[in-house]
């Protein structure tokens, strides 16, 4: 006999199975998976009231996100292609999953998750998406949406951000050593589009008082399908020699001014 939480979002439906774990006979922890266990769109653990006196007081307080990833195979709904492209599954069910957390288990009040998401280039090139984010938006995905926060070395990881997106920072380098440091060492793709627009692109960089406002402008002349094997490594090293980017990220779950919306779930049993 198994549980499902079935949970609805603007555009989706999703059927999350919830395993109990238990000790002494005591339900100590609960397991959410969406999907294969192997390839999981989502994966979470939480642990109960009743671990706290095994465990001690702090362990329940910080529930696990192992995994969220985006697949079409995860949602019951019938929905094509064009559909799936358009609206964000992964953000309704982030958004929904976190409500359902905070109505039902009031006393988390964080979620920790190690971050390696990703856009996917083809079978098997991908573009770190966090790396993507910060140089278009000046900080991660997680801290826009959620007001997340890490505890490795934040406050010097702020700073670096701070730096990124100043102006200070875009005028120290100059179009040509950009081009030499990064664009001739990413990928023939990459230069090729850049080499057959040199002058516009030339004159985007110079133009641009940030990096994020040089990114942006650029991302526009770039279509969808292209995005990600045309940023592919020389995007990526950039943001990694400026930024020493954090993978652990805690979203706090009680907070003035959240920013996820309230849906409708239920529960059945099977």
């Amino acid at each position: 006999m198994s549980d499902f939480l079935i949970l609805k979002t603007d555009h989706y439906k999703f059927k999350i199975k919830v395993s109990n774990n238990t000790l002494y006979n005591k339900i100590i922890s609960k397991y959410f998976l969406l999907g294969d266990e192997s390839q999981p769109c989502l994966s979470f653990i939480l642990y109960t009231k009743e671990a706290q006196e095994i465990m001690g007081n702090d362990i329940i307080y910080t529930a696990n996100l192992m995994n969220i990833e985006r697949l079409k195979e995860c949602i019951m709904n019938d929905v094509s292609h064009e559909y799936f492209e358009k609206y964000s599954s992964n953000i309704e069910l982030l958004n929904e999953f976190l409500k359902y957390i905070k109505n039902n288990y009031s006393y988390i009040k964080e979620i920790k998750l190690n971050d390696s998401t990703y856009i996917p280039c083809n079978k098997t090139d991908t573009l770190d998406l966090l790396s993507y984010y910060i140089a278009l938006h000046g900080k991660t995905w997680y801290e826009d949406k959620y007001n997340a926060y890490s505890k490795d070395n934040y406050d010097k990881y702020k700073e670096q951000l701070k730096n990124y997106i100043s102006k200070e920072f875009k005028s120290k380098i100059s179009w040509d050593i950009f081009y030499a440091k990064y664009i001739l060492l990413g990928s023939n793709f990459a230069k090729n589009i850049i080499d057959n627009n040199f002058e516009m692109c030339k004159n985007i960089f110079e133009i641009s008082k940030t990096f994020p406002e040089f990114f942006n402008s650029i991302n526009k002349k770039i279509i969808r399908e292209y995005k990600c094997i045309f940023f592919k490594s020389w995007l990526e090293q950039f943001i990694i020699d400026t930024i020493k980017i954090p993978r652990e990220w805690f979203i706090p779950l009680h907070q003035k001014g959240g920013k996820s919306k309230s849906k409708n779930y239920k529960k059945s049993t099977r």
